[in-house]
């Protein structure tokens, strides 16, 4: 073996070894901590995790004057990155994780380019130079009655309709 010919070669070769263990151990617990909690909160009612698929895509914030938000789980992208470490650690993630995980994925794309819209909506008072303003006010107006005109089919999208989420995503882009 590597370096038996030293005198301490044994001791620091069992030293090594615990801390291999110990971190086996602790590895294990952790990802069974994760485990639990994350199958907790999918089960739940109230769960964080879940996408809402039936619930509208974008809607305006009244709370912070209007803007333009995407209902899009920040917990399901942390969930994402999540799985895919413990994954790369060699853990076994459970089935129901993985649907999720799989679900948040399919509709992960589509959650980055409307966060992007949406930000750029919600900021593109600060951005542009007042005689700009008057160019933009066409366009925005007509994007923002994508969202308040009753008969428009894009306020009704929603996450479990793929097609139409594509739609709308290039509609707005």
């Amino acid at each position: 073996g590597f370096l038996k010919d030293l005198p301490a070669a044994a001791k620091i070769s069992q030293v090594c070894k615990k801390v291999r263990q110990d971190l086996k151990e602790k590895r294990q617990k952790v990802f069974t901590d994760w485990q639990d909690e994350v199958v907790s909160q999918l089960d739940s009612a109230d769960n964080p995790i879940a996408l809402e698929m039936n619930g509208r895509v974008m809607e305006f914030d009244t709370a912070q004057q209007g803007a333009l938000k995407i209902t899009y789980s920040e917990r399901l992208i942390q969930l994402v990155k999540e799985a895919r470490v413990f994954e790369q650690m060699g853990c076994t993630i459970p089935s129901k994780v993985k649907i999720a995980v799989q679900n948040g994925l399919k509709f992960y794309r589509f959650a980055v380019q409307l966060k992007q819209i949406c930000n750029f909506y919600n900021h593109l008072d600060t951005e542009l130079l007042p005689s700009q303003k008057l160019m933009a006010l066409e366009e925005g107006m007509a994007f923002e009655q994508l969202f308040t005109d009753k008969k428009s089919s894009m306020k009704q999208v929603q996450w479990a309709k793929l097609d139409q989420l594509e739609v709308f995503t290039r509609n707005v882009k």
